[in-house]
């Protein structure tokens, strides 16, 4: 190709470009003088009032009032569902306690003997009259005192269930106090975030009307308030969500209102051996145990005694009618009905099996509950000193460190050696790390109140 055919190649393509930006067709006909692009660049227009983020939704105060835990826990013992239901059944089974030992009602009983048929007059046969008869059974005294003894039982093991529950709902309200705690000093953390993300964004919308920022850093600086803004409506959220659960374990039907308390630093130090030597004693599902393997013993004497027979005794009236071979006088009659247990007896054996069998299970659950409550104490003495380790090494290194790149790093950004993204990255990454260490504080108050249910403290 020659040099003279590429000139007439790109003249043709310049003339079709011109064609194709021509305003009109008119335009296009006639030959227009080509002008030089121009290299104006178009400013992108400044955000008003209204893209701006809005201001952070208040906070409840709840009038100053602040949550006590020691009165939601005397509530949640008083008016909690599950807890007043499971005295309800306490109260059904001491009544069950009276129904053990009360002795057959009396009988009374009317016979008519020896009436022909078809006539039924009394004067045609011997010995025709109506007996009145009177009985009453004497049960053996010592099947009811063991019955008694075991309806005490079952009271008893009711009784260590209420004790069980209480502690786990008096446990469940303490997490959610804690939980509350936290999202009272998450939420001051974000206004805090979202004033210093406010400030930024308008030191940097300064820079940039004097040409020293772009445009992207205060938009970038309102887009964090944002998401601050966005993330406090969930913190709000939930914080009401655990209110109305807090409202179901204290009883009532209302949102629990009051100010979290603030978390306060207790002492971790705790022996394993003398928290499982007080959980024996006080825990519930341990005594429960306890309790139904001394049933179990009660059930094999019952067991034992159950086939004795009971005694019938009855006293009866026979009135007689008068006929030509007997004058018809009325006499007594006395008898005694005693039953004849069975040596090789299945219902008998099988209830002595069954009793030595449950006196196996319960001393088994018993141990079983010991080696788990044992295992429970030591992960949590282990989190709690785990957690402890950890809130040193943020209270001493971690916060400092990040604080103290944020200033740095804001020095830095003031006379335009880093960027603005670095600078947004170091003030998020500090309140990050401010929230882990307010994070942990809160995992081992929870930590340590599961200790606290673990051994059974009231």
């Amino acid at each position: 190709m020659t040099r003279w055919s590429r000139v007439n190649i790109l003249e043709a393509m310049l003339v079709a470009v011109l064609v194709w930006w021509s305003p009109s067709p008119s335009a296009a006909a006639t030959p227009q003088p080509s002008k030089a692009p121009s290299t104006k660049t178009v400013q992108p227009s400044q955000p008003t009032a209204s893209d701006k983020p809005k201001a952070l939704p208040k906070l409840p105060t709840y009038n100053g009032t602040a949550l006590q835990v020691d009165k939601l826990l005397k509530a949640a013992t008083q008016s909690n569902p599950t807890l007043v239901r499971l005295r309800r059944w306490v109260a059904v089974y001491k009544q069950k306690e009276k129904q053990t030992t009360a002795w057959p009602d009396l009988q009374v009983g009317v016979q008519v003997s020896n009436f022909p048929l078809p006539t039924f007059d009394p004067t045609l046969t011997a010995m025709s009259g109506i007996q009145y008869t009177l009985s009453q059974k004497f049960p053996i005294l010592q099947r009811l005192g063991l019955q008694r003894k075991m309806a005490q039982h079952t009271t008893a093991i009711l009784r260590q269930d209420v004790r069980e529950k209480t502690l786990w709902i008096h446990f469940q309200i303490r997490q959610i106090v804690y939980k509350l705690s936290y999202f009272r000093e998450a939420l001051q953390t974000n206004r805090e975030l979202y004033a210093l993300a406010g400030q930024m964004a308008e030191v940097a919308r300064a820079k940039y009307a004097v040409g020293k920022a772009r445009q992207q850093s205060y938009l970038q600086a309102w887009t964090l308030q944002s998401q601050i803004r966005n993330q406090t409506l969930g913190l709000l959220a939930q914080e009401t969500i655990l209110r109305f659960q807090l409202a179901r374990l204290v009883g009532g039907n209302q949102k629990v209102a009051g100010v979290a308390p603030k978390l306060k630093k207790q002492a971790s130090s705790a022996n394993v051996s003398k928290l499982l030597q007080q959980a024996i004693k006080q825990r519930g599902i341990l005594q429960r145990w306890r309790i139904a393997a001394q049933q179990s013993k009660t059930l094999l004497e019952l067991a034992r005694v159950k086939y004795y027979p009971d005694v019938t005794v009855q006293l009866g009236i026979r009135q007689r009618f008068p006929n030509p071979a007997d004058q018809g006088n009325p006499f007594l009659t006395l008898g005694v009905k005693v039953a004849l247990p069975t040596g090789g007896n299945s219902a008998r054996y099988g209830l002595l099996k069954e009793a030595m069998a449950r006196h196996q299970l319960a001393v088994s659950r018993q141990r079983e509950a010991q080696t788990q409550i044992r295992e429970a104490i030591q992960i949590e003495i282990t989190k709690i000193q785990q957690y402890q380790r950890q809130m040193d090494v943020f209270r001493t290194q971690v916060i400092p460190l990040a604080l103290q790149t944020y200033r740095s790093t804001l020095s830095s950004y003031q006379v335009d050696r880093v960027g603005f993204l670095t600078l947004l990255s170091t003030l998020t990454t500090l309140y990050k790390e401010k929230l882990k260490w307010v994070s942990l504080r809160v995992e081992q108050r929870v930590s340590q109140a599961r200790l606290r249910a673990l051994s059974g403290q009231p």
